[in-house]
């Protein structure tokens, strides 16, 4: 499980891995935070 922080919020990542694969976990976790970024950008475009 990874977190990351975005203002006030906290968004857990879930990713199910162990240590071998965690170097793949990890960029799966930024892969999701990125989609989660990108997500709320759209849900939210500038006025």
């Amino acid at each position: 499980m990874y977190y990351a922080t975005a203002g006030p919020q906290q968004v857990l990542l879930l990713c199910a891995g162990d240590k071998r694969n965690q170097t793949n976990d990890i960029a799966r976790a930024v892969a999701y935070w990125n989609d989660w970024q990108q997500r709320k950008d759209d849900e939210n475009p500038p006025a």
